[in-house]
This record gives C-alpha cells, sequence and structure tokens, in this order.
C-alpha cells in the first residue's frame, strides 16, 4: 500500500484544537518487542460530535532495543516482518541514513495518511502531519529519529492501486503536487530510491513549541 493523500495545495492554518489524533488501540498491533504496526484515527469535533476524518497508519522500528539486545544481525527480518513495500522503504532509510550505526536510531514507516476529500482544505493536511511529526515520541512510546514514505497518491479504496488505475502523466502530475507539500514539511528526497522521501525529525524547527498532550488523547 501506499502513501499518501490530503491535499497537495493546503495553506497553513494556526492550530486548531477541534482537530486532534488518537490512537486506535482495536487495530494497532505490536508483533514483538521490536516493532508495532500502529494506526491513528484523526479525529475533528464538529457540532459536539466525534468525527473521524481520515487516518494514519504505519510501523515503528525499535533498532535501539535491537541494538542494545545485540540482534542486529537480524534488522533484515525484523523489517521483513510486514510487507514488501515496508521492507523496501526501511531498507532505503537505514542505507541513506546509516541509523543502525553508533546506538542506532529508531525509524517509522508512513504507511498511509488520508484524509476524506470533504474534509480537506484549509491546511487541515499540513496541521495533522504537522501534529504527529512533533508528537510521534508519543504515539511509539520511543524516540523516532527518521520517518520515511512512499510518495503514491491513495484513496479510501485500501486496494486502489495509482499504477494501474492512473495514466502516467496524471500520476507523474500527483506525484509531484505530493512531494511538494511534503518537502515543505521537512522531508527530503532519498538518494538511495528517489520514489521514497524521509525526515529527520532532528532538523525539525525548534522554535515550535510541541502541541499539548491533551490536545493528541482527548
Amino acid at each position: 500500500m501506499g502513501c499518501i493523500e490530503t491535499d497537495s495545495e493546503d495553506s497553513d492554518i494556526d492550530h486548531d484544537p477541534t482537530i486532534y489524533l488518537r490512537e486506535n488501540f482495536k487495530l494497532s498491533h505490536e508483533s514483538n518487542p521490536y516493532t508495532k504496526e500502529i494506526f491513528i484515527d484523526i479525529c475533528q469535533e464538529i457540532n459536539g460530535a466525534e468525527i473521524i476524518i481520515g487516518e494514519l497508519k504505519g510501523h515503528f522500528f525499535n533498532l535501539c532495543k535491537l541494538y542494545d539486545d545485540k540482534q542486529l544481525n537480524n534488522i533484515i527480518s525484523l523489517i521483513h516482518q510486514y510487507d514488501e513495500e515496508t521492507f523496501d522503504i526501511c531498507n532505503s532509510l537505514i542505507k541513506e541514513t546509516s541509523c543502525y550505526k553508533m546506538g542506532c536510531e529508531n525509524i517509522y514507516h508512513l504507511d498511509r495518511f488520508f484524509i476524506f476529500p470533504q474534509y480537506r482544505g484549509s491546511g487541515v493536511g499540513r496541521h495533522v502531519l504537522d501534529t504527529f511529526e512533533k508528537n510521534i515520541d508519543l504515539f511509539m512510546e520511543n524516540n523516532v529519529r527518521y520517518i520515511g514514505l512512499f510518495l503514491d497518491p491513495i484513496t479510501d479504496n485500501l486496494e486502489y492501486d495509482s499504477m494501474e488505475s492512473m495514466s502516467r502523466e496524471e500520476r507523474e502530475k500527483a506525484v509531484k503536487h505530493l512531494k511538494l507539500f511534503y518537502s515543505s514539511l521537512g522531508f527530503v528526497e532519498m538518494k538511495t530510491n528517489p520514489n521514497y522521501m524521509y525526515l529527520d525529525l532532528n532538523h525539525l524547527n525548534l522554535y515550535k513549541r510541541k502541541l499539548s498532550y491533551e490536545v493528541i488523547y482527548q
């Protein structure tokens, strides 16, 4: 499955306390002490009711614990826990950043980021991803250094494949818009594979304060 669709034309908006993220514990699953598949609902309070307006899904890999437990020789089998796309993105991310060296850095694969079309615009996608970036450690219950993703237009249909459903020209245009969107949030193209992008969370602007814990879990 690819990532990602919000609205690549989203403009900046101020923090909106009616929009918040909440882990879906019914769907999230910890395969072993070194990895976890995490589902997050994107919620908005509208007229006093909570509405799920989108979703975030991804895979966390605790390479620091793998290193501490002297299990780095199992790193390939670890990132192969899910599917070929996750493996390829994480393998490229590890090569790109050398995050397995010098005590290791934890990584996260953002597999799916989708906001339903009727709730897009006015910077909602930008606000959600910015919130997630700043609070990812809370959701993973661990420090995360790098986020990797595959630029691929998606829909609410989990079986949708843009490579089959879109013309080459349409897909190239959509991917270009997505690349601009994620670049504006700090992501850069991987040299190991230009179809992938990654974010070094240590390079985020430090002057932007973290949003409160209550906003995330209310």
